[in-house]
């Protein structure tokens, strides 16, 4: 158990070597790229949300009056 722990750790300590990260400009570029997407397409689901709660309220109004 012992040894498969050692040697699990060993690789983990490997793989994390070949890990390349990222500078500060890139890292600040590609999050602020995540975020600005993230507010663009909640908006468009907002949006899409606002037209769907009228269009469902005007047809309820519609058809059961």
């Amino acid at each position: 158990m012992a040894k498969k722990l050692k040697t699990f750790f060993s690789n983990l300590k490997g793989e994390y070597k070949k890990i390349i990260w990222l500078d500060f400009k890139n890292l600040c570029k590609q999050t602020y790229t995540v975020i600005v997407t993230c507010f663009f397409f909640g908006f468009i689901v907002f949006l899409m949300d606002i037209m769907y709660g009228f269009s469902m309220n005007y047809a309820i109004d519609f058809f059961c009056k």
